[in-house]
């Protein structure tokens, strides 16, 4: 049993060893010399915003959208309000472009964008988010080729008051840099619903029952045999929870609703018919992952178990060296995830019907 124990806690802690620093050599090794393909194009675009009580955003968000460095007669804009209280609606019709109307749910929301919009090339984006003003006519160009059905932008934080947020920041650059290398090599493991795009002809309708937009896209695409990669060129601000009880409430939430889906895909797990996707990126990115507090649990338990004062003196060392280097978000993520677990197992998770702002 012993022999088991310490097999165990050395497969763990090899694992932690790959995922932070081997995972990123092994993809930079396997893309050298693999440039994402890129066309200059500007075809025509339908840009879908969900919008659920976004009053103070949506003039901003729509004033932005109009002033892409995009030609006006090939962009569509079609602003969704998702079954709003507030004057989303009203703010938003004063505008030129098309609004919509869906029932609660932002999948509803995204559902209608699509079946309304008349363009091949269908692009939604958070009504809370900022573009880089040539976000739109970098993302296009991704679509060089016929295999890829979706090309996410990348996600910048850029609020760091939080006593984490530099932390955070450091995390989310990290992380980025990894989904462009996966989509080069086979298919990022997650896209963001902050900006993405894809071809309604692979995807007329996102599952209605489904929990998580982005992830479902994601995997219900590669599922089909297309891959979705990441313009790095193609920038969406965001502003993140301005407290650690936000950030908590957001990682939960989104933890809890990507679990489902994690398993829904299982078949797709070391299925080589799936490529580097299915081999490496998939269990490594993301189903090892949601299982990690579980993982540093196991190790703490058998250092402790070892010798204790091995145990205490780890601990002695590394509380101070939190505080000292600051790197606080790794830790908030994995209270985070046990949180997720937590909504799971109660059966507490919610739908994307129910979504809801994160302040």
């Amino acid at each position: 049993m012993m022999i088991i124990a310490t097999f165990l806690f050395f497969a763990i802690l090899a694992y932690m060893a790959f995922l932070m620093a081997g995972y990123a050599a092994l993809l930079r090794r396997l893309t050298k010399g693999k440039p994402l393909a890129r066309v200059q194009q500007t075809p025509p675009v339908s840009v879908v915003v969900p919008a659920f009580n976004e009053e103070k955003n949506i003039g901003r968000k729509i004033d932005d959208l109009l002033s892409q460095e995009y030609p006006s007669d090939k962009l569509e804009v079609l602003v969704v309000n998702n079954a709003s209280t507030d004057r989303t609606r009203e703010v938003a019709s004063s505008y030129p472009v098309t609004v919509l109307d869906s029932p609660r749910g932002k999948i509803n929301a995204i559902n209608e964008g699509i079946r309304k919009a008349r363009s091949e090339l269908v692009v939604v984006t958070d009504a809370d988010t900022i573009l880089k003003r040539d976000a739109l006519k970098s993302l296009v160009t991704c679509f060089a080729r016929d295999e890829v059905g979706a090309v996410g932008g990348t996600a910048v934080v850029e609020d760091t008051r939080s006593f984490f947020g530099r932390s955070k920041e450091k995390y989310h650059k990290a992380d980025w840099e990894l989904r462009a290398l996966e989509g080069k090599l086979d298919s990022v493991i997650s896209l963001d619903g902050k900006l993405m795009a894809f071809r309604k002809s692979l995807l007329p309708e996102i599952p209605p029952d489904a929990v998580v937009d982005d992830l479902e896209i994601n995997f219900r695409l590669r599922a089909q045999g297309y891959r979705s990669v990441i313009d790095d060129h193609a920038v969406a601000y965001e502003t993140g929870p301005q407290s650690l009880a936000a950030e908590l409430k957001q990682i939960r939430r989104r933890v809890a609703l990507t679990i489902p889906v994690l398993f829904q895909y299982i078949h797709m797990l070391l299925n080589p018919k799936y490529g580097w996707f299915g081999m490496l990126i998939f269990p490594v990115r993301r189903m090892l992952a949601v299982f990690s507090p579980l993982m540093l649990a196991y190790l703490a338990a058998f250092v402790l178990y070892w010798n204790w004062r091995v145990a205490l003196a780890l601990a002695i060392v590394g509380c101070p060296a939190l505080l000292i280097t600051g790197q606080y978000f790794p830790l908030i993520q994995q209270i985070g995830i046990v949180l997720g677990w937590l909504d799971v197992l109660t059966s507490r998770v919610r739908a994307s019907g129910q979504w809801e702002k994160i302040n």
